[in-house]
């Protein structure tokens, strides 16, 4: 059963990640949630695939999450974002996080992970060269989940 790491789990791109592995739960689990603001999604999320990390961007949230899941990893801020993205307990990270913000924990997860489904072309516009050495110099695979993307990858 592949682990699965998903940053970004409560935009459109995570919410189609999680329905897939809803559907062949036989082949995959969630091992990390990364979610920006989403509270109430996050919750829910997490009562249906029991992550063993979950990251949300506020802290008080963070700390509303633990008081629901008190044996939940929850990181928070962005120290927790770093901190999250150099976990090894995933086989497969998708990163789906929005914009800029995605560049640091893809880089982090290209050492940290077999695999890495990229689904934020602004990490391959403004870190591709950086991206692609570092998934040749850790043996990643780098894969992209739609057209766009593998177009700027090619």
């Amino acid at each position: 059963m592949k682990r699965v790491a998903i940053f970004g789990s409560t935009g459109s791109i995570g919410t189609t990640i999680l329905r897939i592995i809803r559907e062949n739960s036989n082949l995959f689990s969630v091992s990390t949630l990364v979610a920006g603001n989403n509270l109430e999604l996050l919750i829910e999320q997490i009562m249906e695939f029991s992550p063993r990390h979950v990251y949300i961007k506020k802290g008080r949230n963070a700390k509303y999450i633990k008081q629901i899941f008190p044996d939940l990893d929850v990181y928070t801020e962005d120290i927790g974002l770093e901190m999250i993205s150099k976990l090894e307990d995933a086989d497969i990270a998708v990163s789906a996080l929005v914009g800029i913000a995605g560049l640091a924990p893809t880089f982090n997860m290209l050492k940290h992970c077999k695999e890495v489904a990229l689904a934020n072309k602004e990490v391959l516009v403004t870190g591709g060269h950086l991206v692609m050495e570092r998934a040749k110099k850790y043996g990643t695979k780098l894969r992209t989940v739609d057209s766009e993307h593998s177009a700027i990858m090619q």
